[in-house]
């Protein structure tokens, strides 16, 4: 991790200041037309997600039926081939493909359009950005993810401002707090399975250089923590909380580089984090393993883990995208590119178990929820929106607590009427419904470019990828009734909190959208007024809490000024973005941040910091965020340097009590896990093998105290060992047949270690037997050597070497016979036994010729292939003939001329008889014509016959890989 130069505080927060002032002006003139043009004011949809909570809930009244909508923008028409939009003031703004086509667009044109489909102006982006970017809106700037950095621009001038140092790939939410950004990168990969490299950043969003357009910013502080990919942090008080490819949920501060806490989540998290504020619980779900969890907060940012929720094996599918949540329900849809695929789960959020699922909605948006339509009386229904991936058809469908099965609402088809227009969507969709004040949903269509099915019926071609469309809703008005109905969700001003306020401000607004005669008609006004009343007096409350507190922080920072700083940090904090400029005295508390930071982070400093800390013994799950935070600053020196923290043992004495307690909170779930495992008797490699490791490894990594406090660690150490004996008998007979035994050539000489290997193999259990790879190559080399040794080469043997380079040879007295398997055309049982000399035609052939050599084969008729015989025949050296005998006839058939050097000849021979060599025969046995010798047969292959073997071989080379594993 790394901490960059931050500087021009005070100019910042005039900066915000004025854009404070020019909202309250905007909001004081009234209720703004959508069709106006104006500067860019407050965001109603600021990022992927909604808001820094990665939340997806609004108030706006949002299409319930297709008879209700209208196209205000038609993306297949408009070839609006386009990313996910952000809705700021009166504006969107979206990146576009200016160039390209809709199969290969080019997206490098950062657009502005005003909320009835018009563009109003457009610019330039420094590169192109990838086909998952994602923009967001805060301190007056829009920042957009290029394909690898950040481009900011002034949201009013659409005016380059910055740039961030080039890096791999940018996939990530961006998320906006108090005039900073925080995002991630990846090393890249194409979304599969595996993890990525990468890090998680903050940077400041002031423009420190006015004068540049493409000045290169530095990082505040760069986590250099695994990748991120399609991960999105969330802001909760003073601390950022992000996971990503590392499978680790973090606790950081907001802008120096402290890791608070750290919790595993044991697999890769490729989608948004969300924070219930009613449970002050963070929500997050992971890819591969397809677990979602609920980790309570604690008040220093650390983690609670002896609350942690957790959801069952199969209650849901992998989630790459985001969650939703809302009064009491967590929508998780899984599915879509690179995750596991599972319905969409609608979960009751104390149990984590399913209410219900969506069959047949696999999905990888963040399910969208209106709560426009929600009432007392139908106990608080909502609507929630989510496209299917697969065919991009829209799902809406309603949703209450206590509901146990799925309620559609319409499905927005991909070849419908909508409003008196044909819509016609594009499939493959990994896109997420977005929403405005006034009631529009926004869809971006899939990633095909075709209608239809592919190749089916309704299959067309033509179609634009990831278009735009914009839906209005005809009945979007909110009445008097739908207010009314907004404030009885409300809680009372007496129960109220201040984490009511956006709420009771978004009810306020609608109210006060309304005709004063339809204001007169809301029962419940002054119930109204009651909150916004009592949002005021917590306000100031707050504020003025957070002011009394910065007022105590004196000019010259001592460590001792710790608690001042972190109360103030914690208050202010805790304020919604808005309320945070009302702060008299903020840039004295940044600027105190950073100078304790850096006191802290001196050797002497931490010295003394470390010296506060309690004594080993006497630590407790309260010390860590304070832990955490020096051993971060100790981390951060020198070696040199830490050798001169001359309490650094105590340090480090506190920080193995720390993972202690932190141990000690998982202990009992890795005793249930033990008491499932079997006894080391009943256990077998096939059925425990998986499940004992993973225990196992789970419980070595816990802290040594907390193992020796196990309940069944001697039963998990003997069924460990137990299956460790196993895996080792099975791996060493897999690593002599590798190692000793040849598949392709097996001959007499391998019956030693083929019985050996077979006595090994007898003694496992069979639940281990199962677990041998290699067992095969045993049987089959058991029935070669039983078929040698009764004279017979088997097929099998010709079988595995055929099509390859390999020479099998079999010998015996004064002989050898050797197939190479590229000869070999007709796999067959060979008897390889030879008579040399005393063959049943030897005295017939001693009139045949002077001397000559007899043998024949047990073989007769034709060989598997053409073999090389070797045969020790004796005499001098030189040119010799290999004749035929013919019993039939008594003659004798040329065959080849023969070489005899040191007494051995060589031949080439494709049929089995009986056969003879000589110098020449005798002159009564010599032929009248030439061709009385017969037909030779010295291998050669007639033109024909070599057309056969060529085709042969093609067909065999077809099933070559399925013989032999070598």
């Amino acid at each position: 991790m790394e901490k960059g130069n931050r500087t021009g505080i005070r100019r910042r927060l005039l900066a915000a200041g004025l854009t404070l002032a020019m909202l309250a002006a905007m909001l004081g003139a009234g209720t703004v037309s959508a069709k106006e043009e104006t500067a860019p004011a407050e965001a109603y949809w600021s990022s992927f997600a909604r808001d820094s909570g990665n939340a997806a809930v609004v108030d706006s009244k949002l299409p319930a039926s297709l008879d209700e909508m209208e196209m205000i923008l038609y993306g297949q028409e408009e070839n609006l081939v386009s990313q996910d939009p952000i809705i700021v003031g009166e504006r969107m703004y979206l990146v576009v493909a200016s160039a390209g086509s809709s199969r290969r667009p080019v997206f490098d044109t950062l657009a502005v359009y005003d909320l009835e489909g018009n563009r109003l102006k457009e610019t330039k982006l420094y590169g192109r950005t990838g086909y998952f970017s994602r923009i967001c809106y805060g301190d007056g700037k829009i920042f957009v993810l290029l394909s690898d950095r950040i481009q900011a621009f002034d949201a009013e001038t659409l005016e380059s401002l910055w740039l961030t140092p080039a890096e791999n790939q940018m996939l990530c939410t961006i998320t906006y707090n108090d005039g900073y950004i925080y995002t991630g990168y990846t090393s890249g990969g194409s979304g599969g399975t595996g993890a990525t490299e990468g890090a998680y950043v903050c940077l400041s969003t002031e423009d420190e250089d006015p004068s540049k357009t493409d000045e290169v910013k530095d990082y505040v502080w760069k986590s250099e923590t695994g990748g991120y990919y399609w991960a999105g942090g969330v802001v909760v008080g003073s601390r950022i909380y992000f996971a990503g490819d590392s499978g680790v949920l973090y606790s950081h501060h907001l802008t120096e580089d402290i890791v608070y806490d750290a919790y595993d989540l044991g697999d890769l998290v490729r989608s948004n984090l969300i924070y219930d504020a009613t449970t002050n619980r963070l929500i997050v779900a992971t890819k591969n393993t397809a677990q979602l969890f609920t980790i309570e907060l604690n008040r220093d940012g650390t983690f609670n883990r002896q609350t942690v929720r957790r959801t069952a094996e199969g209650v849901i599918g992998g989630v790459t995208g985001g969650v939703s949540a809302y009064n009491g329900r967590i929508y998780v849809p899984s599915g879509g590119m690179h995750a596991l695929s599972s319905s969409f789960a609608v979960l009751d959020a104390e149990t984590l178990e399913a209410a219900y699922y969506v069959e047949g909605l696999s999905s990888q948006s963040v399910p969208l929820i209106t709560t426009a339509y929600a009432s007392a009386e139908n106990s608080r229904t909502v609507y929630v929106y989510a496209i299917d991936y697969v065919s991009g058809v829209g799902y809406v469908f309603e949703d209450q607590p206590g509901q146990t099965e799925y309620k559609e609402v319409m499905k927005i088809g991909t070849d419908v009427e909508i409003g008196g227009k044909r819509y016609r969507a594009t499939g493959y969709n990994s896109s997420s419904f977005k929403a405005d004040q006034y009631g529009n949903l926004y869809m971006i269509g899939g990633s095909n470019t075709y209608f239809g099915t592919y190749n089916g019926a309704d299959y067309e071609t033509g179609a634009a990828s990831y278009a735009l469309t914009v839906f209005r809703n005809v009945n979007a008005e909110f009445t008097a009734q739908d207010v009314e109905n907004a404030i009885s969700l409300l809680p009372g001003a007496q129960e109220a909190e201040y984490t009511d306020k956006k709420a009771v401000l978004a009810a306020e607004k609608r109210y006060e959208g309304l005709a004063p005669a339809e204001q007169t008609k809301v029962s419940n006004a002054a119930a109204l007024t009651a909150l916004t009343d009592r949002m005021d007096a917590l306000t100031a409350s707050l504020v003025a809490q957070a002011e009394a507190e910065i007022a105590k922080i004196p000019a010259d920072i001592t460590l001792a000024d710790e608690a001042a700083v972190e109360t103030a940090s914690f208050l202010y904090g805790s304020l919604l973005e808005e309320d945070k400029r009302l702060v008299a005295g903020r840039e004295t508390l940044a600027a105190a941040v950073e100078a304790l930071y850096d006191l802290k982070g001196s050797i002497d400093g931490l010295i003394e910091n470390i010296a506060l800390l309690p004594d080993a013994a006497e630590v407790t799950a309260q010390d860590k965020a304070a832990v955490n935070e020096l051993w971060a600053a100790f981390q951060a020196l020198s070696e040199a340097d830490r050798e001169r923290v001359t309490n650094a043992d105590r340090l480090l004495a506190a920080k193995d009590k720390l993972q202690e307690l932190d141990d000690l909170v998982l202990l009992p779930s890795v005793e249930e896990k033990i008491a499932a495992l079997p006894s080391a008797a009943q256990a077998t490699l096939l059925e425990d093998e998986e499940a004992v490791k993973a225990v196992y490894e789970e419980f070595a990594a816990l802290h040594a105290n907390v193992q020796a406090q196990a309940a069944g660690r001697e039963k998990l150490e003997a069924v460990y060992q137990a299956i460790l004996g196993y895996r080792a008998a099975v791996d060493e007979i897999d690593r002599l047949i590798w190692n000793e035994l040849d598949p392709q050539n097996i001959t007499l000489a391998d019956r030693e270690t083929v019985a050996a290997i077979a006595a090994k193999y007898a003694a496992l259990r069979d639940s281990e037997k199962a677990c041998v790879q290699y067992y095969d190559d045993v049987i089959d080399a058991q029935a070669i050597i039983a078929s040698l040794e009764k004279g017979v080469i088997p097929a099998l043997v010709f079988d595995n070497i055929r099509d390859t380079d390999r020479d099998y040879t079999v010998s015996g007295e004064g002989y050898s016979i050797t197939f190479n398997g590229l000869e070999i055309v007709r796999p067959a049982d060979f008897r390889y036994g030879m008579t040399l000399g005393d063959t049943a035609n030897s005295a017939a052939i001693e009139k045949l010729a002077e001397d000559p050599f007899a043998f024949s084969f047990d073989q007769s008729g034709a060989f598997p292939g053409r073999a090389a015989v070797e045969l020790s025949v004796g005499g001098p050296d030189g040119q010799r003939v290999l004749y035929r005998y013919v019993a039939d006839s008594g003659r004798a058939e040329k065959v080849q001329t023969v070489t005899v050097a040191g007494g051995k000849a060589l031949l080439t021979l494709e049929e089995g008889g009986e056969y003879f060599i000589a110098v020449t025969l005798t002159t009564e046995a010599a032929p009248d014509s030439p061709s009385g010798e017969g037909v030779p047969s010295t291998g050669e292959a007639t033109a024909a016959g070599g057309m056969i073997l060529l085709a042969l071989g093609a067909l065999a080379a077809l099933l070559a890989a399925k013989r032999g594993r070598r």
